[in-house]
């Protein structure tokens, strides 16, 4: 087979950003991920036959031309819709990793009876106007509001940018509920599959498996963001009960306002009421009393409690209802934008086999420069080029180049293309790992091959240089030092390549076929990038 090295395979997994990242929908992401899983797990295509397959592919090529996105989501869909009557766990998998829209809506009603049922004056008949159960609620939204701006001070002081709050009330909260629904939804979908994997060797548990691995980081901040929603409407919720509950035991019981205190008089209360209710006693046009009223009204004496009940109501309004709705309005808003627009990561072998076969006729032509590939290194160095460029790609070897050969590495056989309908022309230039590199010549061919590209004019000429370390590993197999030293002469081979300004793919070219890494590797590798529609 062809094997990949332990650095591009690490770098196969780390995240990336750039154009290979394309936008999907997240209903079209979550099909597509699950055909890819069930694809790459059912090689001999029980649960998904071979011929479905291609006939998917044809009709999503005829239907959706060259755009890798909307071609794959078609070709999902048709896929999971031969899928779904034959395999019912295929819909149950995909529902349980949707929002859990029913379950929204029971917590949000949840939260609105949880408020009405709230005594909110207190458990007496006579409201004390400092210690009233309503102001905890206040107080404890605006505790939230001055934790989200600590911590995006912080955050601004530790990384240097402007201030801006956070998108959770609090990063525990959000955190915890987000884990909660992941976990709850991956257990639904392992649940529903586990009956039907009977058979040791049914590709079923493992593709879901694999399928939940890799939706997990698309679905984690969707939603996070939808349960910022949820936390935000539902404390508004929570407090539109609280008011109503007020209202509703003040139409059928009478309350009086009073108060008390061991250190405040009614001069200091005044100051501390103005600050809690002075806005809603502005827009109420009721201002607050002076001292001489507040005094009148300090325990055993009581004053109307319509007043403060409609100062309190109002405080709530604007100090918890209105801010939560609007926070809910930020986080709906991100959320939409995130489910608009999913990242699926098309380097994987995946899709660069699925979307080459639309690409336009490349004719490539492999050049091995001190090396001479064996049938078999040729049939893997062709087979790999044929996963990029497409299954009608015109593949050629060029004779071997001898070391030190001068203006013969990139050999020009035929004029720059031109035109929208001209193929493009790839070059492969293939070195020996055993060979020690050297900036004269090796470096002077990888600056030839770049130069080559850039008589292109555009992006009709493409390039990769591929460093074979099968014959090198082989020789020194049995020594003891053969990781250590590969390793070495693999580094020195990216010194060059780094001073030439060219990217370098490492592989060994051996028996077998080629692997899902060496594919995305020399995906990787390929100048000018093969970046999505």
């Amino acid at each position: 087979m062809v094997r990949d090295t332990r650095r591009e395979a690490a770098r196969r997994h780390r995240p990336e950003g750039g154009g290979y990242n394309a936008s999907v929908q997240e209903e079209a992401a979550r099909r597509v991920l699950l055909v890819q899983a069930i694809e790459e797990v059912d090689r001999q295509g029980r649960l998904l036959p071979l011929e479905e397959r291609e006939r998917a592919t044809s009709a999503a090529r005829q239907s959706e031309g060259d755009d890798p996105v909307p071609f794959l989501a078609h070709r999902a869909s048709r896929l999971i819709e031969r899928l779904a009557p034959r395999h019912p766990w295929v819909e149950t998998v995909l529902g349980a990793t949707r929002f859990p829209a029913g379950a929204v809506w029971a917590l949000l009603l949840a939260a609105g009876a949880a408020g009405l049922l709230t005594d909110a004056l207190g458990p007496e008949r006579r409201i004390n106007i400092l210690s009233v159960p309503i102001l905890g609620l206040i107080l404890w939204n605006l505790a939230v509001y001055a934790g989200r701006l600590a911590l995006a001070a912080l955050d601004a002081t530790r990384r240097g940018r402007p201030a801006r709050p956070r998108p959770e009330p609090t990063a525990g909260t959000t955190h915890g509920w987000t884990r909660l629904l992941m976990a709850w939804a991956e257990r639904r979908a392992r649940r529903q599959v586990r009956p039907a994997a009977t058979e040791e060797d049914d590709p079923a548990w493992p593709a879901v498996g694999l399928f939940l691995r890799r939706w997990r980081p698309l679905a984690v901040p969707v939603l996070a963001a939808r349960v910022q929603v949820l936390l935000h409407v539902g404390a508004a919720l929570l407090a539109l009960g609280v008011l109503g509950g007020a209202y509703g035991r003040g139409l059928a019981f009478e309350y009086r306002a009073t108060w008390e205190s061991t250190f405040m008089d009614a001069g200091d209360l005044r100051v501390v009421l103005v600050v809690l209710l002075g806005p809603a006693s502005h827009l109420l046009g009721e201002p607050i009393p002076d001292a001489a009223g507040l005094a009148a009204m300090r325990a055993p004496g009581s004053g109307d409690a319509a007043p403060w009940i409609h100062r309190y109501a109002l405080a709530t309004l604007l100090a918890v209802v209105l801010p939560r709705l609007a926070l809910a309005a930020i986080a709906l808003r991100r959320a939409r934008r995130l489910s608009a627009h999913r990242p699926v990561d098309l380097r994987s072998a995946y899709f660069v086999r699925l979307t080459a076969a639309g690409r336009a006729l490349a004719r490539v032509l492999v050049v091995p420069y001190g090396v001479r590939l064996s049938s078999t290194g040729q049939q893997a160095v062709a087979a790999l080029l044929r996963s990029l460029a497409g299954g009608a790609a015109e593949i050629g070897i060029a004779p071997s180049v001898p070391y030190g050969g001068d203006g013969a590495a990139v050999p020009e056989t035929e004029p720059a293309a031109a035109g929208a309908g001209a193929p493009e022309t790839w070059r492969a230039v293939v070195f020996n790992l055993a060979q020690s590199p050297e900036d004269e010549v090796h470096g002077a061919v990888l600056q030839e091959l770049a130069a080559w590209v850039a008589r292109g004019g555009g992006d009709r000429r493409r390039a990769v240089a591929l460093v074979d370390g099968a014959s090198y590993r082989a020789r020194l197999t049995g020594t003891g030092a053969e990781t250590q030293r590969v390793a070495d002469r693999r580094r020195a081979w990216d010194r060059v390549a780094a001073r030439a300004g060219t990217p370098l793919v490492h592989l060994d070219l051996d028996d077998g076929p080629a692997d899902d890494q060496a594919i995305a590797s020399l995906h990787r590798g390929l100048w000018p990038a093969l970046e999505p529609a």
